[in-house]
């Protein structure tokens, strides 16, 4: 399933198979406009029938953005630039669609304040989707 877009149609998910927190940021994401989708290893426990220990949201908000939409947000990261989101006892990591790196920013090393640009050029859903495991 690398690299995999499995829609709604494809498969017998719902809602309820992922944390309330989880759909909630994913639903505050899309009701501002953002594109805003459940991702990664819990979606892929999910589908195995097996019990995800957590769950992580890909958008095309940026940190900064997602962090004007949640009280208790905190942006981390120099590698790669997170949101998480705490919601109850759950932490909701939030991070924008991201692109091949070498298809990128041909800049190097670190801004003033310590982002390694290289390791976050933004991109689509598609191409977020590729550099998944």
């Amino acid at each position: 399933m690398h690299g995999q877009i499995i829609h709604a149609s494809q498969h017998k998910l719902t809602p309820a198979d992922f944390s309330r927190a989880a759909c909630e940021v994913v639903q505050r994401l899309q009701a501002r406009g953002y594109q805003a989708y459940i991702v990664g290893g819990g979606v892929r426990d999910a589908l195995f029938g097996k019990r995800p220990k957590d769950f992580d949201v890909a958008t095309n908000a940026r940190p900064e953005e997602v962090k004007r939409l949640f009280q208790r947000c905190f942006i981390i990261g120099r590698r790669f630039r997170l949101a998480h989101v705490y919601m109850g006892s759950e932490t909701i990591e939030v991070a924008t669609f991201r692109a091949d790196h070498s298809k990128g920013s041909k800049h190097h090393g670190d801004t003033k304040a310590g982002v390694i640009i290289r390791d976050n050029v933004y991109g689509s859903l598609e191409e977020d989707a590729i550099r998944r495991d």
